[in-house]
């Protein structure tokens, strides 16, 4: 088992405006989760399955605008907490946009602690690639 999970894309804007549809417009990609991009400030993820209310929970460990999110976080059954981070690089337009572009990566480590690592790393795997193209798809609007 791999203890850490890493997908990335390109968006075809500025790392500023990506950075706001990542931390300030997160409701339009992410809107289950919640939290100040600030460190130490508490993150919290609530989402229903089955009709069942999901938390996970977690603190928000570093903030650097137009660069760097990452936070950790756990839920209820797990027996340590994961660590997730978002990294923003300026890269060159390849798409003939005006507003630049970002390469934006996400990465998750911590699932070696886990028992479930292996099934909640491929259940992560599906989910970050899914959050990851709607970040990529609201910030190019």
């Amino acid at each position: 088992m791999t203890d850490r999970i890493h997908l990335s894309g390109r968006a075809r804007c500025s790392p500023q405006v990506l950075w706001h549809t990542l931390v300030d417009n997160r409701a339009a990609w992410w809107p289950d989760m919640d939290f100040a991009p600030h460190p130490g400030a508490p993150l919290q993820e609530r989402w229903m399955e089955d009709g069942v209310e999901h938390i996970s929970r977690g603190t928000v460990l570093a903030v650097a605008p137009e660069k760097l999110l990452s936070f950790r976080w756990t839920a209820p059954d797990w027996e340590a907490h994961t660590v997730v981070s978002f990294e923003l690089i300026p890269a060159d337009d390849d798409g003939g946009g005006s507003g630049g572009a970002t390469d934006v990566a996400v990465t998750e480590s911590g699932f070696s602690g886990l028992k479930s690592g292996p099934e909640l790393s491929e259940a992560h795997r599906e989910g970050w690639a899914f959050h990851l193209a709607n970040l990529i798809e609201q910030a190019e609007k």
